[in-house]
Order: structure tokens, then C-alpha cells, then sequence
């Protein structure tokens, strides 16, 4: 792994100029991949799905800490799949994607995560926060949200509904928060959802990647269908305002 290359880039977009960067080389592994990111305050959380855990960075400092190592709620239990089938990567092997997707809570209080195969779980951020918790403690705070199958992104709303997208079954999933699932939408184009975003308007954007049909997980020859396609759809919900800044 080159020193400096797992970084945090915060642009301007009014200037176009960086305004800082962030390394991450204290807290990866050579095995690490860098995925998801959320803000609460002054924190930021990220995910890693190559070397299971979560990372808590403080944007004061830079400085972060790994958290979760190797815990059962950031390590895939099984391989990812989508349209039915479990992904290959080019070494022939099933795909297993750790600690990805995560959604803070509205009032900050929750950090909801999955491996991309599920289940969603969640953890206090007050403790995620505090160097002074202890693994077991935190390890102990840990709560199953619901059995979600694999996805490919989450999005979440200010009153805390959480929607998930379905790999195989191209829907998006709507958990309530008191735990109850329910199917929003489910449609063939809506293939491999990621990176989902509620706007100010009530939209919920869908990207529909289609990520399970690039070459690499289709044995060298893509499958991709162009052009991929960004969907919305009114959902009639805010956006989470610790998170749209």
C-alpha cells in the first residue's frame, strides 16, 4: 500500500480547489478497502469491506481509530449475490464484501451498518466516540436492525426510515423504525442500487450500477446494458439534515 494513498479529499466545489486532505495510512491494513462514509458532528465514520471493521475519524484532528475489528456484525457471514446468483470475483472465488453500507441516525444516537450481505445492525455512537470504550463493551452494545438480504446502497430519512436496496430481487426495501420491513419498489432496471440520496424535495435517487455485471464478476466479459441509469422516485420523506450539509 502506498504511503498517502488512502485519503479523505474535501473540495470546494464553488472553487474547484482542495481545501484538505485527510490520510488514512494509521488506521488501514494492506488489506483494506475504504468504503462508505457518514458525518455526526464532528465525527466521521467509515467502513472498511477488506479488512472488516469501522473507522471513526475525528475531522478536528485527522486522527481515527479502527473499531469492530473482526467483529461478526462487520464480517461477511456469506457472499454477496445479485439476480439470484452469487458473485464471482476473477479468481473464480465467491465474493465476500465486509463492513460497507452506513446510515447515523437523525439524532445522531445510531450508527446502522451491514456487510453488504447483511444483517443491518447498529451501535450508541456515543460510545463509538470515546477512546475509553473498551472492545468488549462496544462489541457488547451491538444490536441486530433487521435481516437485510444483499445490497448494494442504503439511504435514510429524517425520521429515521431506513431504505435498502435489493441485489437480487431489484427493489428497495423500506425499514421503519420500529424494525418493520416493507418492499417500496421493485423493478428490473432498478439493478444493483447504490449510493442512494433523499433530496429536498422528497426524491430518492437510485443509480442503478449494475455492478454484478462488469467484467470482472462476469468471468472477463461485461454484461452491463447501457446506458446506466440514475431513477427517482417520490418517497415523500425529508432528508436526514446531520448528513446534508
Amino acid at each position: 500500500m502506498r504511503p498517502g494513498g488512502v485519503k479523505l479529499v474535501q473540495v470546494d466545489i464553488a472553487s474547484a480547489r482542495v481545501r484538505r486532505t485527510i490520510t488514512l495510512d494509521g488506521v488501514v491494513t494492506p488489506r483494506s478497502f475504504v468504503d462508505d462514509m457518514r458525518f455526526n458532528g464532528s465525527r466521521a465514520y467509515l467502513s472498511d469491506a477488506g479488512a472488516p471493521a469501522l473507522i471513526v475519524l475525528d475531522l478536528a484532528t485527522g486522527k481515527g481509530r479502527r473499531v469492530l475489528e473482526g467483529h461478526p456484525s462487520v464480517t461477511a457471514a456469506r457472499p454477496i449475490s445479485a439476480e439470484w446468483r452469487i458473485m464471482h470475483g476473477p479468481d473464480g472465488r465467491p465474493v465476500f464484501v465486509h463492513a460497507d453500507q452506513i446510515e447515523v441516525s437523525p439524532d445522531g444516537a445510531w450508527l446502522n451498518y451491514q456487510a453488504c450481505s447483511g444483517p443491518l445492525y447498529r451501535v450508541p455512537t456515543h460510545l463509538l466516540d470515546d477512546p475509553g470504550t473498551s472492545s468488549e463493551m462496544l462489541a457488547q452494545a451491538v444490536e441486530t436492525v433487521a435481516n437485510t438480504p444483499s445490497a448494494g446502497g442504503t439511504a435514510i430519512a429524517a425520521d429515521g426510515t431506513l431504505f435498502v436496496s435489493d441485489t437480487d430481487a431489484q427493489r428497495i426495501l423500506r425499514i421503519a423504525p420500529d424494525g418493520t420491513v416493507s418492499t417500496l419498489i421493485e423493478d428490473p432496471r432498478l439493478l444493483w442500487v447504490d449510493a442512494m440520496w433523499i433530496d429536498a424535495t422528497g426524491r430518492l435517487w437510485m443509480p442503478a450500477a449494475q455492478i454484478n455485471r462488469l467484467a470482472p464478476f462476469q468471468g472477463g466479459t461485461s454484461r452491463v446494458h447501457y446506458p446506466v441509469e440514475v431513477y427517482t422516485l417520490q418517497v415523500g420523506a425529508k432528508p436526514a439534515p446531520n448528513d446534508h450539509r
